[in-house]
């Protein structure tokens, strides 16, 4: 029923759209009967008149009325001589739709038009709203109406009449030879002591390498603001006014121009009443990293930020004696540097729970959310140990554009973080974005991220958002030996702490744009990835109730934003305990690629060992265990490792174990 009404009003709305009298001759054509066998009949020949879209006629080629039909409130027409021709058989209702309307579904080419697609992504079924409150309503109807125009998250179009100033992104064909050479940031994100001029300068040869004349950006009051250079793109703004034009010009030079997307930052979900509330130390026995963190306990001591204890010489002396007893008898490794990036909203970085963790933050201002220091503060919750974080506020005040998103990404890739988590995205799910595609670039160089699923479970099967919905998988090698794909993009669902999935939590196979096109996407793989703890969990917040366990503020959130960091912060701990407590049996490699490796090797035995407490729409692999992840590489790294690490391992093992150390898995 939907779709018809649907179908009725959609041609209702194109009848008007050709002027008041054209829906009664388009009835009177659409009553002539016609005979079937098709007679020989005078034709008079109309002008086209348009419906108020450029280029599409109202009468379309091919299309004659009878003698004796008139169209009301239009010129008078001059009939063309008459020429014998056959009638075009009109159907009756209920047997087809005229060749009118039919144009209006379907191109000469037999695909679905612009009009079609739209009616259908219109009566396509609506969220279920029966579990939510009615502000979760409200806000899953607005997001199901924008989804449904093609709104996602939502886009502003070149066509918009207001004028405002919006983001054209532009990039080159791959194999077209033109390709830039440099990454450019906004005054705002550059060095210091880059003037305005140098800025403009070097710009203006990025754009000249991509064959864009400043001068013609001029020409339309456009600015290119940024560049970055690994995927190939410019960033523009320009009124929408002029948007439209500009683009015609830039295709024309044979370049890809896209509308920059706009994003919000994620609000924290309902979660169900009945669901139980844990603080990040019950989350972390829920994700199995208490006992991982008991083991490096033992050979790290408890976390401190380097530097910041005050120890008398002898005391630095015995420490020192302390440590190098330790690598001899128990076979551990220092402390090692695991840089990561968290871009979310402002994190209020000297809360007591997060105070010495950030080496550097960017456009940190205090702009009144508790989302960033939310999902920051859950990284350093499990992954105790990690003083070498770094922060970028994406969300501004709550909204970003993903020029700005761009930049900032690709910057934490320039400050040496080797892996990053993310608690936002869309809800178009479009691997064929442009931070998508910066996403799996920077993967493939050896970057890991995580990133939410996304809140959109209401609307059911794939509705995983982006950029979580792209993927980059890379070869686990020990000494020689292919082990299997490591995923370095992971999508992460939500669960709460009796591991049932959250019902806002997103579900896979795919997205809504995978799933539009199965054909183009039949071999892309299932999301989400994993999933962990995500509902009514405390962690810190930069004002409210002092939490006894975080030493200052904190609040309880629900989402895919809270199980995200909570997934990244066991991923990092057991890079760390891989590194720390595996040394024996680990490759020769030099530092930075040994780190590399570690990564990769967490990320894979994450993946093995995860629990299937629900189907692979919901939680992907599974539920995340990180102490049997751990068991799980230890296990692998002795079975590859040459016959002397195995017999260190060994040793040290038996050591370990005479000092309170987790016995091994043989």
């Amino acid at each position: 029923m939907r779709r018809i009404i649907s179908a009725v009003l959609s041609l209702s709305l194109l009848a008007l759209s050709a002027g008041t009298g054209a829906p009664a001759a388009w009835a009177n054509a659409a009553a002539a009967r016609v005979s079937v066998k098709t007679p020989v009949v005078p034709a008079t020949t109309l002008p086209s008149f348009t419906l108020g879209l450029q280029g599409t006629p109202a009468v379309p080629p091919g299309l004659t009325l009878s003698p004796g039909l008139s169209v009301p409130s239009l010129p008078s027409i001059q009939a063309a001589p008459a020429i014998e021709t056959p009638a075009i058989p009109v159907a009756t209702p209920g047997e087809a739709v005229s060749p009118l309307f039919w144009e209006a579904f379907v191109t000469p080419e037999g695909s679905a038009t612009p009009f079609a697609a739209s009616m259908e992504a219109l009566a396509a079924p609506a969220p279920e709203y029966k579990d939510m409150d009615s502000a979760d309503s409200k806000g899953a109807a607005e997001s199901d109406f924008q989804a449904r125009i093609g709104a996602e998250a939502p886009i502003t179009a070149p066509s918009d009449a207001s004028g405002a100033e919006i983001e054209l992104l532009i990039s080159a064909p791959e194999g077209s030879g033109r390709r830039m050479t440099q990454d450019v940031y906004p005054a705002a994100l550059s060095a210091p002591g880059l003037s305005v001029r140098d800025i403009d300068l070097a710009m203006n040869a990025q754009l000249l390498n991509l064959g864009v004349s400043p001068d013609l950006l001029k020409i339309y009051g456009a600015k290119a603001i940024g560049a970055v250079a690994q995927i190939n793109t410019a960033v523009l703004k320009v009124s929408s006014l002029d948007a439209g034009i500009l683009t015609s010009e830039l295709e024309n030079l044979g370049l890809k121009v896209k509308v920059g997307r706009s994003f919000r930052l994620p609000k924290p979900m309902n979660a169900d009443p009945s669901a139980k509330t844990v603080g990040l130390k019950e989350m972390g026995k829920v994700i199995g990293a208490d006992k991982l963190q008991a083991e490096l306990v033992k050979a790290l001591g408890e976390p401190a930020a380097p530097g910041k204890k005050k120890m008398s010489f002898v005391a630095r002396a015995v420490e020192w004696v302390g440590t190098a007893v330790k690598r001899a008898l128990f076979g551990v490794a220092d402390n090692p540097v695991l840089p990561w990036a968290v871009l979310d909203s402002w994190s209020d970085v000297n809360h007591p729970y997060l105070k010495g963790r950030f080496l550097k933050s960017v456009a940190n201002d205090d702009d009144g959310e508790s989302h960033g220091t939310h999902t920051a503060g859950t990284v350093v919750g499990v992954d105790r140990w990690n003083y070498h974080g770094r922060n970028y506020n994406i969300f501004p005040n709550g909204s970003a554009t993903e020029g700005d998103i761009l930049f900032k990404v690709n910057m934490a890739q320039q400050d040496g973080a080797l892996a990053t988590t993310n608690s936002w995205g869309d809800g178009s799910g479009n691997p064929e974005g442009a931070i998508e595609k910066l996403f799996v670039k920077m993967a493939g160089a050896g970057m890991h991220h995580s990133i939410s699923a996304g809140n959109s479970g209401y609307y059911g099967k794939n509705s995983i958002g982006g950029p979580a919905i792209v993927y980059s998988n890379a070869e686990l090698v020990i000494n020689g030996n292919k082990i299997g794909a490591v995923k370095r993009i992971k999508a992460i669902a939500a669960s709460d702490a009796d591991k049932k999935t959250a019902s806002f939590s997103s579900r896979g196979p795919g997205s809504r744009t995978t799933s539009r096109d199965p054909e183009h996407y039949k071999d892309w793989p299932q999301k989400p990835d994993e999933s962990g703890v995500g509902v009514n969990l405390v962690a810190p917040v930069p004002k409210g109730s002092v939490v006894a366990e975080l030493g200052g503020p904190g609040a309880s959130m629900s989402g895919t934003s809270m199980s995200n960091p909570g997934v990244f912060g066991g991923f990092l701990l057991l890079t760390r305990a891989v590194l720390v407590l595996l040394k024996d049996t680990l490759p020769a490699l030099p530092g930075a690629d040994l780190t590399r490796f570690a990564m990769d090797l967490a990320r894979y035995s994450m993946t093995q060992t995860a629990e299937k407490v629900a189907g692979p729409d919901e939680v992907g692999d599974g539920f995340v265990n990180i102490w049997a992840a751990y068991e799980y590489a230890a296990k692998l790294l002795k079975d590859n490792a040459p016959a002397p690490a195995r017999a260190a391992r060994a040793f040290h093992s038996f050591v370990r174990g005479l000092f309170g150390f987790a016995t091994e898995s043989r």
